[in-house]
């Protein structure tokens, strides 16, 4: 995502794509909505200026001749029906998909993205919305329960992940990875595989320099943790070769797959019923810090996708904390049996 610092003037503060009656329109409808802060120190003209949900049309819809005073706020509803009235509630013509979709405002020379939410707004629950709050000087990204249409944004959690300039792959020598993030906030990282936090994590002020096999992991202001895996390749892998997927799975133990499924799952895709799909790969368990070996490898294994809730997937609705009684109890659920992760609760 486009990083912005506290000083920048014109912002996506808030952003709702699943809007169940948090708040609604003139015309009663509950319309998804953006909302645009002034943080500058001077009142601002919004004409000329855009909002896009296409980044091969940046200037999709434009705003009318008004100001947006310095400090405060204002709410674009996203109804697709096109009002830009100065004075008067305002409508793009466009909508937002709640699984998520590119966002830009663009500046009156229509080609600058003054911010911009890139590839895609992450997807949203139910009267969820996703902005930025100020955190010690940076704007960071946060998802809030309890959205704030038209005013500062607060008590949200941390969303923002960080980005790392090389992903998680084999490597021969030494590589050197940069991180960012869209608020330019404080990066804390870790190269022991741990979570970084204010007792383990290390303040990152440049490139990382990686010469064996290392699990870094960075968070940006006490948001999700996010985790490459960098491989050191010793030499007897040098002439390895597959027309298959290549995948290193670092971990303690081997976790055999059951081959037999790829063909059940393809026949009931074949027929039309949803089953997962799966991909044919060539399987390396690497164990400890050492380079990855030729005796790492384990064999071909079939890499099976893991199940969603989704209109293309598993068509069921989500529940919401409210709903405890029948008949919005009675179905469909998705249930998991499998070992516990790291993330699972029991």
């Amino acid at each position: 995502m486009v990083s912005f610092p506290v000083r920048a003037e014109l912002l996506i503060s808030e952003v709702m794509t699943n809007n169940a009656g948090t708040l609604l329109d003139e015309d009663g409808n509950a319309s998804d909505w953006i909302e645009i802060h002034n943080a500058g120190p001077e009142d601002l003209s919004l004409a000329g200026h855009y909002l896009s949900d296409d980044p091969d049309d940046l200037n999709a819809w434009e705003f009318p001749d008004i100001t947006l005073p310095s400090g405060q706020w204002m709410v674009v509803f996203c109804s697709g029906e096109d009002r830009r009235v100065a004075g008067r509630e305002l409508h793009s013509n466009f909508s937002l998909a709640s699984e998520g979709e590119y966002l830009a405002l663009i500046g009156p020379d229509k080609t600058t993205i003054i911010d911009a939410f890139a590839p895609t707004l992450p997807q949203l629950s139910e009267n969820q919305s996703v902005g930025v709050q100020n955190v010690a000087g940076s704007w960071v990204l946060h998802f809030f329960d309890t959205p704030s249409p038209g005013k500062a944004n607060s008590s949200g959690r941390a969303a923002e992940e960080v980005l790392f300039s090389i992903p998680g792959q084999v490597f021969s020598g030494s590589i050197e990875v940069s991180l960012s993030c869209r608020s330019g906030g404080t990066i804390s990282y870790t190269t022991n595989g741990r979570s970084p936090n204010s007792t383990s994590g290390m303040t990152y002020n440049g490139p990382i320099r990686i010469d064996a096999t290392t699990t870094l992991m960075a968070s940006v202001a006490g948001g999700p943790a996010h985790q490459e895996v960098y491989f050191l390749m010793d030499a007897s892998l040098a002439d390895f070769s597959s027309n298959l997927p290549v995948v290193v799975i670092h971990a303690p133990e081997e976790d055999r797959s059951l081959i037999r499924n790829e063909f059940i799952y393809a026949m009931s895709n074949q027929i039309g019923r949803y089953a997962a799909h799966t991909q044919f790969c060539e399987v390396f368990v690497h164990q400890g810090n050492g380079p990855l070996r030729s005796s790492d490898y384990v064999g071909a294994y079939s890499l099976m996708e893991a199940l969603k809730r989704d209109g293309d997937r598993i068509d069921i609705s989500e529940l919401r904390p409210d709903q405890t009684e029948e008949p919005d109890i009675t179905g469909g659920y998705i249930l998991k049996v499998d070992s516990a992760g790291p993330n699972d609760t029991q």
